[in-house]
């Protein structure tokens, strides 16, 4: 496995990882709107954390692939034998 594919892997598991914690967040939201738990004037930093979080998530998720190519510019990049093959 080269270490691009361990990238994105690893970009991959962080995303799912922060997009969990997202959730969280907004049933502490949640909770602090009930009244279950105190003080409520947090209320709206962790939904807006939560929010962050979960667009930063999905953005991982998505955007891996672009992640990788720009990380891995030179690994992934094909030779220039292979380009002058190719045009033949």
């Amino acid at each position: 496995m080269l270490p691009s594919d361990l990238f994105g892997v690893a970009a991959r598991i962080l995303g799912v990882w922060t997009v969990i914690e997202g959730l969280r967040g907004f049933v502490t939201a949640f909770g602090f709107q009930k009244g279950w738990f105190t003080p409520p004037d947090q209320t709206e930093y962790f939904l807006l954390n939560s929010i962050m979080e979960i667009a930063a998530g999905v953005f991982l998720l998505r955007a891996t692939n672009s992640l990788t190519k720009f990380t891995y510019a030179e690994d992934i990049a094909p030779s220039v034998n292979e380009t002058t093959e190719t045009s033949n």
